[in-house]
C-alpha cells in the first residue's frame, strides 16, 4: 500500500476490464492508458528493511503481455503460499506471467522474485446481496497463490486469524501494501504502512470497513495497487493477518474495504497443510 492519504488497490489495467472486474471497488480495477494504477497506502510511511512487515508482505507483478493488471500486494502465509485478492486476476483466471516479489520495492532492486505456479479462489454456492455503495465488488474477494519455489529464508509466514479472534469497532489495525499514495499519483511499487481504526465489521459479507479517510486530514487508507495487501492486528507483539484489501472509493479518500480472512481460515489452511 502506498499509505499516504489515498487508496491504492490493484494495479492499473493494460486492457479493458471484464464487466465484473470493471465494477470492482475503486481499490480493485481501473483502466489507465497502460499506466500503473495500483492502490497504495494513503497517508502511510515507507517501510524500512528491518520492519517485521517486510518478512510477511509481498508484491505481485504480472508481465503485461500475459495479464491485464500490473501489480497487487499480498501476504506470505506458508513457505510456498501467498494470500491476496481474487480480483487481481483476470476473468480467465490466468496465473501466467505472475511473479511474487520480496522486499520493500516491487518493481526494482533490492528485491527477490519467485514465479507463481497456480492460484485458487474461494467459491460458495450462495452469495449475499451486495450493497450498491460497494460498487458491485465480487463476493469472497480472496485468492491463494502457490509459488514454484519456497520463499527466501528471510521471509516469514504470517499467522492467520480465525473465527475465535475478536475484532471490534475502534480496534487499530496496521495496513500495508505497494499501492499509490493518491488516486492520481504514480508512486506505486514501494512498500508502505499505516495504522488506522476499524470502523465496522460486516459479518454477513465477511468485510472489514474503514472510513478514516473521510474523517482524518491525514487521509490514511488503501489505494490503487494495495489490492490483496494485508491488514494486521497486533496481538502479543505479533502481526496477525485479519484482512486483505478488496476495495474502496475511486478518490482514495472516503473508505477502504478488506475481506475478513477470519471466515476463510479453514479454506486457507486446506492448501497449506496439504502441500
Amino acid at each position: 500500500m502506498g499509505i499516504v492519504g489515498t487508496k491504492s488497490l490493484r494495479g492499473g489495467l493494460n486492457m479493458n476490464c471484464p464487466l465484473l472486474l470493471s465494477l470492482l471497488l475503486l481499490i480493485g480495477c481501473r483502466a489507465v492508458n497502460n499506466d500503473t494504477a495500483a492502490l497504495k497506502v494513503v497517508g502511510g510511511q515507507p517501510v524500512v528493511e528491518t520492519d517485521e512487515l517486510v518478512k510477511h508482505t509481498v508484491g505481485l507483478v504480472w508481465d503485461s503481455e500475459n495479464n491485464s493488471t500490473n501489480g497487487c500486494s499480498g501476504v506470505l502465509v506458508g513457505p510456498r503460499w501467498v494470500l491476496t485478492a481474487a480480483h487481481c486476476f483476470t476473468a480467465a483466471g490466468k496465473v501466467q506471467g505472475l511473479k511474487v516479489t520480496f522486499g520493500t520495492r516491487r518493481e526494482s532492486a533490492p528485491r527477490q522474485i519467485i514465479d507463481a505456479a497456480l492460484f485458487a479462489r474461494f467459491e460458495r454456492i450462495s452469495i449475499p446481496t451486495v450493497d450498491a455503495a460497494d460498487l458491485a465488488r465480487p463476493e469472497d474477494d480472496i485468492a491463494i497463490v502457490k509459488l514454484y519455489a519456497e520463499a527466501p529464508r528471510d521471509a516469514v509466514s504470517a499467522s492467520i486469524a480465525g473465527p475465535d479472534t475478536n475484532l471490534n469497532t475502534g480496534d487499530m489495525l496496521v495496513i500495508a501494501g505497494f499501492g499509490s499514495t493518491q488516486a492520481d499519483a504514480a508512486d506505486a511499487g514501494i512498500l508502505r504502512k499505516a495504522t488506522i481504526p476499524l470502523t465496522a465489521v460486516d459479518q454477513e459479507l465477511s468485510l472489514l470497513r474503514f472510513t478514516e479517510q473521510a474523517r482524518s486530514p491525514e487521509f490514511k487508507g488503501s489505494c490503487f495497487g494495495d489490492s490483496g495487501g494485508p491488514a494486521y492486528l497486533v496481538k502479543d507483539d505479533q502481526l496477525l493477518v485479519v484482512g486483505v484489501a478488496s476495495g474502496g472509493d475511486y478518490r482514495c479518500r472516503e473508505r477502504s474495504i478488506y475481506t475478513d480472512v477470519r471466515n476463510y481460515k479453514k479454506w486457507i489452511m486446506s492448501f497449506i497443510t496439504e502441500s
